[in-house]
């Protein structure tokens, strides 16, 4: 199959589904339809003669376009997988609402006058596919994911229900750049939404993946869109990883977009009320393992705040030696204007200087569209913040090395424009240049009152 081809189904399957269903974004209930028909035609997490079974009955509820038998099916089949997979019912939880959706089986819940011969019409389309793998490759699961991540991020552009729940491409792509994830790491995002950060940033190694979202239907996005990329080992976890310590969660590297402004209870797994601190709190003593690496969106009060939470938070990470740079970077997050940085964090060797890096104004000049967060770092942009990280090197105007002890100084400040200051630009024009430009002013000027 080729790429145009799956994206003109996933299209197909959108227009119809939003012609029957009411749904925050087709998009979702599209991949549930082609990962229930890619599955079923490649047997995955098949175990048992019983599991052959039930993978038969739904192959046949596509051939024949049985309706009727699609609650059971799809239960049937997402339990299997489950089970395969180790992911404590990530698939089939609420799986009669998930397979009423699909199918129709609740009128009620779809669009008004809808009748099963309308959804009929959705298998009817998946049916005159194949999408059974020749090899191991995953090759056609591989390109129904970049196809199907490429509509849901024009979906989440356009602010709809999916926005909340992507971190932006670019970001994902610096992120890659920064941590160099292996085969031998195990890669955990604690906040991951619909997993798309994880795809970007270890589709090309295979690590051991760890995911927590506390949002059931996109933890199940997540975990389905890594089965069909062919991930070997994956560890999807829906619950709430910032108000409550998660002890089968860590990673050696990790990348966390979390949630901003959104305020925490204080209890005896959570000290820190701003969703933004807490994230760091739990990747410093929950979730980052010794030697591990992480990079962490921050949003710029918790690098200068005075609140006591905020100042005792950065105190901890500067006199541990932890943090190896911060980025300063346009706003990055869908639907504000808050500026994004990064805060890079390295559990292996203690350091006693920082790296800052104050890109906004040299990248600025080559994102497109910064307004409310919709804009894209360009890929000369992230390369230049790479390899500064990479060198680790003063850059006048640009990056800035700065003793631990200077930043002590300084109220423990770790915005990088405290430390780096942008260059001027000198202004060449000559005297005489002035008098010329000033002259034809002057006539332009006699022309329009003559």
């Amino acid at each position: 199959m080729k790429n145009t081809e799956i994206k003109d189904i996933i299209w197909s399957l959108m227009n119809n589904i939003r012609g029957i269903i009411y749904t925050r974004n087709p998009a979702l209930s599209a991949i549930r339809l082609l990962f229930l028909k890619y599955v079923i035609d490649n047997n995955t997490g098949v175990t048992s003669i019983e599991d052959m079974q039930q993978c038969a009955r739904a192959q046949k509820m596509f051939a024949m376009r049985d309706v009727d038998s699609g609650i059971d099916t799809v239960f049937a089949v997402l339990k299997y997988i489950d089970g395969a997979y180790n992911l404590d019912d990530i698939l089939s939880h609420s799986v009669g609402d998930y397979a009423r959706e699909l199918f129709g089986m609740d009128i009620a819940a779809s669009k008004k006058g809808a009748t099963s011969d309308e959804f009929k019409k959705l298998l009817d389309m998946l049916g005159q596919y194949d999408f059974e793998e020749d090899d191991d490759s995953h090759s056609i699961g591989r390109l129904l994911v970049d196809e199907f991540v490429d509509v849901f991020y024009q979906t989440a552009d356009r602010k709809s229900f999916t926005g909340m729940f992507t971190s932006k491409r670019s970001l994902n792509l610096l992120a890659k750049g920064l941590l160099k994830v292996t085969h031998a790491d195990t890669f955990c995002d604690y906040a991951s939404g619909a997993g798309l950060s994880t795809l970007a940033i270890t589709s090309d190694v295979d690590p051991k993946i760890v995911n927590v979202e506390v949002n059931s239907e996109i933890a199940a996005l997540s975990a389905m869109l890594y089965i069909l990329y062919g991930y070997s080992h994956i560890n999807v976890i829906c619950a709430d990883s910032l108000r409550t310590r998660l002890p089968e969660v860590s990673g050696t590297k990790l990348f966390v977009d979390g949630p901003i402004a959104v305020k925490l209870e204080d209890t005896d797994t959570n000290h820190y009320r701003d969703s933004s601190l807490a994230v760091v709190d739990k990747a410093i003593h929950c979730y980052l393992e010794s030697e591990g690496k992480a990079v962490i969106t921050v949003p710029s009060g918790v690098l200068f705040n005075s609140s006591a939470p905020a100042l005792k938070l950065r105190e901890e990470l500067i006199e541990r030696g932890m943090v190896e740079a911060v980025i300063a970077l346009p706003p990055l997050w869908n639907g504000t204007n808050i500026g994004t940085n990064l805060l890079v964090i390295d559990k292996s060797i203690p350091r006693n200087s920082v790296l800052f890096i104050n890109a906004l104004d040299i990248i600025k000049s080559s994102v497109k569209n910064t307004t409310k967060g919709n804009g894209e770092l360009s890929k000369d942009a992230i390369a230049k913040v790479i390899d500064t990280i990479d060198l680790y090197e003063n850059e006048e105007g640009f990056s800035a090395i700065i003793d631990s002890v200077a930043i002590r100084d300084n109220k423990f400040n770790l915005t990088p424009a405290a430390y780096v200051t942008a260059i001027a630009e000198e202004d060449s024009t000559t005297l005489e240049e002035i008098d010329t430009e000033l002259k034809n002013l002057y006539a332009c000027l006699q022309k329009l009152l003559s």
